[in-house]
């Protein structure tokens, strides 16, 4: 991840492994954040989006879940990756 970090900080791949990386760690609101301040940026990421559900589910948080499908499938649209 350090090495990662230096080479590309912004990558998409870079932020979703750092937020996993904190989620591991019990810094759960701290992931969650990192995923918010790029989240505008990524939108239209299914990755980000998966991610956001994942950290979502973990934290127990079932009204965001909701919320995050539905964001998802106005930001993504119907497909499959």
């Amino acid at each position: 991840l350090g090495r990662l970090q230096e080479l590309d900080p912004e990558s998409l791949d870079t932020i979703l492994l750092r937020a996993k990386y904190l989620a591991a760690q019990s810094k759960l609101p701290d992931a969650r954040e990192l995923l918010e301040t790029c989240r505008d940026r990524y939108a239209q990421e299914l990755r980000w989006w998966l991610t956001a559900l994942e950290l979502s589910l973990e934290a127990g948080d079932w009204t965001g879940v909701g919320q995050l499908l539905s964001e998802a499938k106005e930001a993504c649209g119907p497909h499959v990756e």
